[in-house]
């Protein structure tokens, strides 16, 4: 099964939150299915197997879990319908509040658990939460927001927590928020004009669309939460299912197969690893 059947199920849920509809039968369908996927999802398989490490010390309903950037939610409801109690989902802008309906009324929480806060002070307390998951989420943050994101997270990390970061930067030659090539390599003074003339959205860049170096996430995550692992290249030789790859497919698919090729593979993940989205691993100092 692909992420998009996922997907599908999720957008039942959705709607069916946004609608006020009963949602016993539509979440039932979304925890069915991901149950029954035994096949992890490429976007997920860090956050999987950083969630394995944190069972070693306590059960899986008590291991407190931070999307920090929620977005739709989606990555919550999949840890629940895997068997995780201990979620919260952070936004600046409300995308999801609605959905608490399912976590109350299906889930029986006593709490919203998706909440929408300033961008700059988490309302969890210090050193409570085990494992933060941010995926693209930092490119959309002004400079302003970016040093609170990262020591927000540093705040509220337990001693040996973990925060996996996926971050699109500067050195990736194709933008998927854009659809362009290149141009955000292009000095500042020039790049307005060329995003004019072919991008897709151009009025993302500069409102909710930073691109920043990858050096900047590190050295942030770094000071703020501790030391910092790429795990950009693990993820480069996971398989992934092309159907939900969001840039261009064909090239993928020839990258693929250089990445997995017998003896030169490591090559070249290792060439071409600083120009894909960065995926990190950072654990907190105890």
């Amino acid at each position: 099964m692909s992420w998009s059947e996922t997907v599908q199920r999720f957008r039942a849920l959705a709607e069916a939150c946004r609608n006020g509809d009963a949602l016993d039968e539509p979440w039932a369908e979304f925890r069915d299915h991901v149950v029954a996927d035994k096949s992890e999802p490429a976007h997920l398989r860090t956050v999987l197997s950083e969630l394995r490490a944190c069972e070693r010390d306590v059960p899986r309903e008590a291991v407190i879990v931070l999307d920090h950037g929620t977005g739709t939610g989606i990555n919550l409801f999949y840890l629940a319908a895997l068997g995780y109690r201990e979620l919260w989902g952070a936004n600046v802008v409300d995308k999801a509040q609605s959905f608490n309906r399912v976590f109350r009324e299906v889930l029986d929480y006593a709490e919203d658990r998706i909440f929408v806060y300033d961008g700059t002070s988490l309302p969890l307390a210090d050193a409570s939460v085990d494992l933060i998951v941010s995926q693209t989420v930092v490119e959309h943050l002004s400079d302003d927001h970016l040093g609170a994101y990262y020591s927000e997270e540093g705040r509220v990390l337990r001693g040996g927590g973990r925060a996996v970061h996926q971050v699109p930067h500067r050195l990736m030659p194709y933008d998927s928020h854009t659809c362009t090539w290149f141009i955000h390599y292009a000095p500042s003074a020039i790049q307005a004009p060329l995003y004019k003339a072919f991008a897709n959205r151009p009025e993302q860049v500069g409102s909710i669309l930073f691109l920043r170096w990858p050096w900047v996430h590190r050295r942030l995550a770094q000071r703020h939460i501790g030391p910092t692992v790429d795990r950009t290249q693990e993820r480069l030789r996971s398989a992934i299912d092309i159907e939900d790859f969001d840039g261009p497919r064909g090239l993928r698919r020839f990258l693929d197969a250089f990445f997995n090729a017998p003896g030169i593979g490591a090559l070249f993940r290792w060439l071409a690893g600083p120009l894909m989205m960065l995926e990190s691993s950072s654990t907190k100092q105890i």
